[in-house]
């Protein structure tokens, strides 16, 4: 199972996948820009070098965070239908997608923390360093509800709370990681006032929606599993 499941999670990050995601999310493609050139305004002073150190420490500080929404677009969290109509028990089925759900969120982590290694070699200091890895595991967790190829088809079937959920802790998740990282690019650290407000900011209203759609997993993974389920609570939603 073990080896099915990681053989299915890279399959989405084929070339072919990759030109056909970035051919019809265009935008997605430029994002890396968008993330380089957002301290340009303020950079206006500096001499070319400065300017390129900036970008180049922007994109660096983002690249994780981009990889994370990529790669759960790339990926399919859905069983497989050819696993559907193999005869697999539901355990099976439920163990697969489990498989699948944390190899999603350990993934982009790993990645995080090859590029939390290389900040130790360009000097960010270790609070800093800690609290981009500690946050940006509690984004990757979230991330699944709200990002993955199926986001639609979940949020009708599991109802507009569940959505109103997901677009707060989204919201939430990327304002905590984007101020985090412009204050990181721009100070080389995040001061002990930052760092207290993005705590707070974490306690009492991130984890606080985490937890509640971690509430909504149970009957998401059957919706992963099983596409009857889905196609039958998204009609009983719209009904």
């Amino acid at each position: 199972m073990n080896k099915l499941v990681w053989q299915d999670y890279w399959k989405g990050f084929s070339w072919s996948n990759i030109k056909a995601y970035f051919h019809r999310n265009k935008m997605s493609a430029l994002s890396v820009v968008f993330v380089g050139i957002a301290l340009l305004p303020q950079a206006e002073s500096m001499g070319v070098g400065s300017v390129l150190e900036t970008i180049a420490r922007a994109i660096g500080c983002g690249l994780p965070t981009l990889f994370l929404f990529w790669s759960l677009a790339l990926t399919d969290m859905m069983l497989p239908k050819v696993l559907y109509m193999a005869p697999l028990t539901e355990e099976e089925r439920k163990e697969y997608v489990e498989k699948k759900w944390r190899l999603a969120v350990l993934v982009p982590n790993l990645f995080n923390l090859v590029w939390i290694l290389l900040g130790v070699v360009c000097g960010v200091d270790a609070i800093s360093l800690v609290f981009l890895t500690l946050h940006f595991w509690i984004m990757s967790e979230g991330a699944i509800f709200y990002r993955n190829k199926h986001s639609d088809r979940f949020e009708l079937a599991l109802g507009k709370a569940f959505s109103v959920y997901t677009v707060f802790c989204a919201m939430i998740a990327m304002l905590v990681q984007i101020i985090a990282s412009v204050v990181l690019v721009e100070d080389g650290t995040i001061g002990v006032a930052w760092l207290g407000t993005f705590l707070g900011v974490i306690l009492l209203l991130e984890l606080p929606l985490l937890i509640k759609l971690m509430t909504y997993k149970k009957k998401l993974i059957t919706c992963m599993m099983n596409y009857e389920e889905l196609l039958i609570e998204g009609s009983r939603q719209e009904g």
